[in-house]
Order: C-alpha cells, then sequence, then structure tokens
C-alpha cells in the first residue's frame, strides 16, 4: 500500500481526541494519569471497482479509560464530538460500528469502534 491516506488517519485522530482528552496511539505512557485514551488502527479494507481502487476502510479502536464512571462517559462523548464533525475530504464518512463499556485494572473502559472510508484517486 503505496502513499496509503489510511495510514495517515492516525494523526488526524491524535489531533482530534486530543481536542478532548489527552490520547496515545496503541499503548499510554508509564505514569499516564487518569483520564485518557488510547486509539489504534485494527485493520485495513481496500475496496475495489472495475475501473479502479474506489476506497480504504480503516478500522479503528478508541479507548476512553477513568477511574470515575462518570468522567469516563462524559470524555467519550467528547471524543466522539470531535470525530463526528466535519473531516478532511480526503475521508468520504466515519461510521461508529459498535461501542462498550468494562471496568478493568481498577478503571472504566469506554470502547469505540469506528469504520472511516477514505478515499482513494
Amino acid at each position: 500500500m503505496n502513499n496509503s491516506k489510511a495510514e495517515k488517519i492516525g494523526l488526524w485522530l491524535h489531533s482530534r481526541i486530543s481536542e478532548a482528552i489527552k490520547c496515545f496511539p496503541i499503548i499510554a505512557e508509564n505514569g499516564t494519569t487518569f483520564p485518557f485514551a488510547i486509539y489504534q488502527r485494527t485493520g485495513t479494507e481496500t475496496v475495489y471497482t472495475n475501473d479502479f481502487i474506489a476506497e480504504e476502510v480503516a478500522s479503528i479502536t478508541i479507548n476512553v479509560i477513568s477511574d470515575k464512571y462518570s468522567e469516563s462517559i462524559n470524555k467519550v462523548i467528547a471524543v466522539r464530538n470531535a470525530l463526528e464533525r466535519e473531516y478532511p475530504e480526503y475521508i468520504t464518512s466515519i461510521r461508529l460500528v459498535s461501542s462498550s463499556e468494562a471496568y478493568q485494572d481498577e478503571a472504566f473502559v469506554q470502547t469505540l469502534s469506528y469504520e472511516i472510508a477514505i478515499y482513494k484517486q
């Protein structure tokens, strides 16, 4: 995948998520205090037509983590608002595929899973 916009999505994600909460790609730094988010691209699918590659679809997972339940809810709403407003012209759609919550390692984890379609020319 040469010059793939899907691989640049991480930079865009970081800029948007950091508007709502401190964030890190894949894993948080040691000593990070609550609340924070981690994000990662979990896959990329190329969609083909008869003529050319039409788009790539990047699967993204974002975990919002806090030691307070209400704070985790407020922060995940802020992350959604940051991501689901207008986006660069090379992104054709952003679709929330699923959301879930869990309690692990003495923290509340709100998980968002997105599919981001990227126009490819």
